[in-house]
Protein backbone atom coordinates (compact mmCIF):
# COMPACT_ATOMS: atom_id res chain seq x y z
CA UNK A 1 0.00 0.00 0.00
CA UNK A 2 1.02 3.60 -0.75
CA UNK A 3 -0.33 6.76 0.62
CA UNK A 4 0.07 10.05 -0.78
CA UNK A 5 -0.61 12.98 1.41
CA UNK A 6 -3.93 14.77 1.94
CA UNK A 7 -3.42 17.98 0.83
CA UNK A 8 -4.95 19.79 3.46
CA UNK A 9 -3.09 18.75 6.24
CA UNK A 10 0.07 17.26 4.76
CA UNK A 11 -0.92 13.69 6.42
CA UNK A 12 -0.87 10.25 4.53
CA UNK A 13 -2.40 8.57 7.43
CA UNK A 14 -4.09 9.43 10.71
CA UNK A 15 -5.13 7.23 13.58
CA UNK A 16 -7.19 9.31 16.36
CA UNK A 17 -9.30 8.21 18.92
CA UNK A 18 -13.04 9.01 19.25
CA UNK A 19 -14.40 7.82 22.28
CA UNK A 20 -13.27 4.11 21.76
CA UNK A 21 -10.44 1.91 21.82
CA UNK A 22 -8.71 2.16 18.56
CA UNK A 23 -5.76 -0.12 17.65
CA UNK A 24 -4.48 -3.59 17.25
CA UNK A 25 -3.49 -2.52 13.50
CA UNK A 26 -0.54 -3.80 11.64
CA UNK A 27 1.06 -1.66 8.41
CA UNK A 28 3.42 -4.00 6.96
CA UNK A 29 5.14 -3.20 4.00
CA UNK A 30 3.89 -0.21 3.26
CA UNK A 31 4.43 3.64 2.18
CA UNK A 32 3.09 6.62 3.64
CA UNK A 33 4.59 10.32 2.28
CA UNK A 34 4.18 13.40 4.14
CA UNK A 35 3.55 16.38 1.91
CA UNK A 36 6.85 18.53 1.16
CA UNK A 37 5.16 21.49 0.94
CA UNK A 38 3.71 21.22 3.83
CA UNK A 39 6.86 20.72 6.07
CA UNK A 40 6.57 23.34 8.82
CA UNK A 41 3.42 21.15 9.95
CA UNK A 42 2.29 18.28 8.20
CA UNK A 43 2.89 14.83 9.64
CA UNK A 44 3.21 11.63 7.12
CA UNK A 45 2.18 9.26 10.19
CA UNK A 46 -0.35 10.47 12.80
CA UNK A 47 -1.47 9.50 16.06
CA UNK A 48 -3.67 11.30 17.88
CA UNK A 49 -5.37 10.43 21.58
CA UNK A 50 -7.91 12.87 22.59
CA UNK A 51 -10.92 11.25 23.49
CA UNK A 52 -9.81 7.54 23.65
CA UNK A 53 -6.81 5.09 23.33
CA UNK A 54 -4.43 3.66 21.08
CA UNK A 55 -2.76 0.89 21.24
CA UNK A 56 -1.26 -2.40 19.09
CA UNK A 57 0.20 -0.33 16.13
CA UNK A 58 2.76 -2.50 14.72
CA UNK A 59 4.70 -0.43 11.24
CA UNK A 60 7.02 -3.32 9.85
CA UNK A 61 9.31 -2.38 7.15
CA UNK A 62 7.52 0.14 6.18
CA UNK A 63 8.77 3.56 4.19
CA UNK A 64 7.78 7.14 5.57
CA UNK A 65 9.10 10.63 3.59
CA UNK A 66 8.71 14.01 4.29
CA UNK A 67 6.66 16.45 6.54
CA UNK A 68 7.62 18.12 9.61
CA UNK A 69 6.87 14.55 11.19
CA UNK A 70 7.48 11.00 9.86
CA UNK A 71 5.65 9.81 12.79
CA UNK A 72 3.40 11.68 15.28
CA UNK A 73 2.38 10.77 18.38
CA UNK A 74 -0.18 12.99 20.43
CA UNK A 75 -1.33 12.13 24.44
CA UNK A 76 -4.15 14.06 25.88
CA UNK A 77 -6.47 14.34 28.67
CA UNK A 78 -6.74 10.83 30.66
CA UNK A 79 -6.11 8.86 27.63
CA UNK A 80 -2.42 6.70 26.17
CA UNK A 81 -0.62 5.86 23.08
CA UNK A 82 0.81 1.99 23.99
CA UNK A 83 2.30 -0.44 22.75
CA UNK A 84 3.67 0.86 19.45
CA UNK A 85 6.24 -1.14 17.25
CA UNK A 86 8.50 0.50 14.79
CA UNK A 87 10.48 -2.00 13.29
CA UNK A 88 12.70 -2.43 10.42
CA UNK A 89 10.89 0.73 8.78
CA UNK A 90 13.24 3.37 6.78
CA UNK A 91 12.29 7.11 7.63
CA UNK A 92 13.61 9.73 5.33
CA UNK A 93 12.98 13.49 5.63
CA UNK A 94 14.02 16.32 3.34
CA UNK A 95 17.46 17.16 4.77
CA UNK A 96 16.47 21.06 5.08
CA UNK A 97 18.88 22.40 7.69
CA UNK A 98 16.55 25.42 7.46
CA UNK A 99 13.71 23.80 8.83
CA UNK A 100 12.75 21.75 12.30
CA UNK A 101 11.95 18.20 11.09
CA UNK A 102 11.77 15.17 13.27
CA UNK A 103 11.38 11.17 12.25
CA UNK A 104 9.53 9.83 15.32
CA UNK A 105 7.82 12.70 17.83
CA UNK A 106 5.83 11.73 20.33
CA UNK A 107 4.55 14.04 23.62
CA UNK A 108 1.78 13.96 26.68
CA UNK A 109 0.21 17.46 26.80
CA UNK A 110 -1.49 16.69 30.18
CA UNK A 111 -0.75 14.97 33.45
CA UNK A 112 -3.15 11.88 33.76
CA UNK A 113 -1.80 11.22 30.15
CA UNK A 114 0.43 8.85 28.57
CA UNK A 115 2.84 7.18 26.05
CA UNK A 116 4.38 4.10 27.30
CA UNK A 117 5.51 0.65 25.63
CA UNK A 118 7.14 2.15 22.54
CA UNK A 119 9.35 -0.18 20.61
CA UNK A 120 11.74 1.86 18.16
CA UNK A 121 13.61 -1.12 16.69
CA UNK A 122 16.13 -1.80 14.09
CA UNK A 123 15.19 1.34 12.11
CA UNK A 124 17.03 3.78 9.53
CA UNK A 125 16.60 7.57 10.26
CA UNK A 126 18.01 9.84 7.91
CA UNK A 127 17.53 13.73 6.75
CA UNK A 128 15.34 15.05 10.10
CA UNK A 129 16.98 17.39 12.31
CA UNK A 130 18.31 20.97 11.94
CA UNK A 131 21.48 23.11 12.00
CA UNK A 132 20.48 24.72 15.13
CA UNK A 133 19.80 21.14 17.41
CA UNK A 134 16.29 21.28 17.35
CA UNK A 135 14.68 19.12 15.58
CA UNK A 136 15.99 15.26 15.66
CA UNK A 137 15.10 11.73 14.62
CA UNK A 138 14.14 10.64 17.93
CA UNK A 139 11.78 13.46 20.29
CA UNK A 140 10.00 11.99 23.06
CA UNK A 141 8.73 14.61 26.03
CA UNK A 142 6.28 13.16 29.16
CA UNK A 143 4.73 15.42 31.57
CA UNK A 144 6.78 17.24 34.10
CA UNK A 145 4.46 16.56 36.46
CA UNK A 146 4.08 12.97 36.60
CA UNK A 147 7.38 11.79 35.76
CA UNK A 148 6.85 8.33 36.66
CA UNK A 149 3.27 7.70 34.69
CA UNK A 150 3.66 9.93 31.64
CA UNK A 151 6.17 8.55 29.31
CA UNK A 152 7.76 4.85 30.41
CA UNK A 153 8.59 1.64 28.99
CA UNK A 154 10.27 2.87 25.56
CA UNK A 155 12.82 0.77 23.55
CA UNK A 156 15.10 2.38 21.23
CA UNK A 157 17.38 -0.20 19.69
CA UNK A 158 19.43 -1.25 16.77
CA UNK A 159 18.81 1.88 14.64
CA UNK A 160 20.65 4.16 12.32
CA UNK A 161 20.15 7.65 13.17
CA UNK A 162 21.78 9.59 10.78
CA UNK A 163 21.50 13.44 9.69
CA UNK A 164 21.07 15.69 12.87
CA UNK A 165 23.10 17.11 15.33
CA UNK A 166 21.17 15.22 17.65
CA UNK A 167 19.58 11.50 17.31
CA UNK A 168 17.74 10.99 20.14
CA UNK A 169 16.23 13.53 22.82
CA UNK A 170 14.24 11.95 25.65
CA UNK A 171 12.94 13.82 28.40
CA UNK A 172 10.62 13.81 31.86
CA UNK A 173 10.15 9.78 31.29
CA UNK A 174 11.36 6.29 32.98
CA UNK A 175 12.32 2.86 32.04
CA UNK A 176 13.93 4.49 28.74
CA UNK A 177 16.26 1.65 26.96
CA UNK A 178 18.13 3.17 24.42
CA UNK A 179 21.07 0.39 23.05
CA UNK A 180 22.85 -0.55 19.74
CA UNK A 181 22.14 2.26 17.69
CA UNK A 182 24.30 4.29 15.53
CA UNK A 183 24.01 8.27 15.97
CA UNK A 184 25.78 11.46 17.04
CA UNK A 185 23.73 12.26 20.42
CA UNK A 186 21.59 11.06 22.78
CA UNK A 187 20.43 13.20 25.56
CA UNK A 188 18.11 12.15 28.48
CA UNK A 189 17.09 14.97 30.90
CA UNK A 190 15.12 14.15 33.93
CA UNK A 191 14.29 11.04 33.16
CA UNK A 192 13.91 8.84 36.48
CA UNK A 193 15.34 5.21 35.04
CA UNK A 194 16.75 3.24 31.95
CA UNK A 195 19.84 2.35 30.97
CA UNK A 196 22.15 3.55 27.76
Amino acid sequence: VALAPDSSTGTAVKIESTGYFTGDIIFSGCQFKGSAAMINTGAAVSLIASAGTIAGVHFNHTFIYYGKYGIKMSASSTYKIANIYINGCQLDGASDASKTLYSIYGIVNDSTASINDIHITDNYMFGWGDSGKTGCNIYLIGHASSLDTSLHTITIRGNYLGGPNRATYIQYGRGINVHNNTSREVLLLGYDSGSL
